[in-house]
């Protein structure tokens, strides 16, 4: 029986891409998708269910799941509370594409980025997750 072999998913992203559609959802849903996977990072990196994140946000247990999920754009008062409270960073650039931009080798440091050109647009978003504190050796 020979094997099969798949498409990588990346191929098969950068092909979806070139439809205006879906590059259009995909932008709208930067923020989101880039902070849901930081959220989801800090949580388990620490240890944490969703309602003692929750617990340590001043949130309730749902609202940390519609992050995780990435179902709506957090608003800039979500992104402030996760900057302060648990000290994450946030980069975001909307810039127009024939222009320079803003931000260049910040990104660089994001835990996880997304960069996107739309309209005329180039938008990238970034998330610092910071470092999980090391157990104490016994």
């Amino acid at each position: 029986m020979t094997p099969v072999r798949g498409i990588p998913a990346e191929e098969v992203y950068e092909e979806l891409l070139e439809n205006p559609e879906f590059r259009e959802i995909v932008t709208q849903q930067a923020v989101a998708s880039v902070v849901s996977l930081g959220v989801l990072v800090y949580r388990t990196d620490r240890g944490l269910s969703q309602t003692g994140l929750a617990k340590e946000l001043g949130v309730k247990q749902p609202a940390v799941s519609r992050l995780e999920i990435g179902e709506v754009n957090p608003s800039i008062e979500t992104l402030r509370r996760l900057s302060s409270v648990l000290g994450m960073e946030f980069l975001i650039s909307i810039a127009p594409t024939d222009r320079p931009r803003l931000l260049g080798k910040e990104v660089g440091r994001a835990s996880f980025s997304e960069r996107i050109d739309s309209r005329g647009s180039h938008v990238v978003v970034g998330v610092v997750v910071p470092a999980a504190p090391r157990a104490k050796a016994r």
